[in-house]
């Protein structure tokens, strides 16, 4: 588990569990004393079942067990609904529902709504202008982002749309802050776009 040996260097305890098999319960009961969950599952498009299950019964689940839990802070990566449209995504319904029902839920949430990742773009990002951009962000670009969300003081339901650009995780943040909109909850997201 690589993943979880570099994140344990960063002082992060991972904690493993199955979103789409385990209870509610039990998954709440591995929650327990979790600060912050980050629900990346859902951000794969292809023409599977797991889209489907991951980006909205796996949110749903998630949601769930985080709420009964006590999470105080909920960060969700999705892809952006016209991407998943554009590539043919067996299910691209299921990623609105899913940020959809994030946005009813009660939860402290933020969504990072990255255009495209993929493991070898080329580093930077920015905010999108529109969610049809689908120029690719770096993985580790969201992974950056999602810490930088973590530190900061967002206000609940904050989104927060991405695509690539020349800009770091934490000057992009610092972009979406100085939005005016960016502090209340419940307003349409603000949209960051390729220089």
């Amino acid at each position: 588990m690589y993943e979880q040996m570099e994140l344990s260097d960063l002082g992060v305890s991972p904690v493993l569990a199955d979103v789409s098999r385990s209870a509610i319960e039990e998954l709440a009961e591995t929650l327990s004393g979790v600060h912050s969950v980050v629900y990346a599952a859902g951000s794969r498009l292809d023409n599977s079942f797991d889209v489907f299950s991951n980006n909205l019964v796996g949110s749903l689940r998630a949601q769930q067990a985080s709420k009964l839990a006590g999470v105080e802070r909920f960060v969700q990566v999705t892809p952006c609904a016209s991407l998943a449209a554009a590539v043919g995504c067996a299910h691209p319904e299921s990623v609105t529902m899913a940020d959809e029902a994030l946005r009813i839920s009660g939860l402290n949430y933020t969504i990072i709504r990255p255009s495209a990742m993929m493991i070898d773009a080329a580093p930077g990002l920015q905010l999108a202008s529109s969610d049809v951009d689908f120029q690719p962000v770096r993985l580790d670009d969201i992974a950056d982002l999602v810490c930088e969300v973590l530190d900061a003081d967002l206000a609940p339901g904050s989104e927060i749309n991405v695509t690539a650009g020349s800009q770091t995780p934490s000057s992009t943040l610092s972009d979406f802050l100085r939005q005016p909109n960016s502090v209340s909850a419940g307003q349409q997201p603000v949209n960051l776009s390729r220089s």
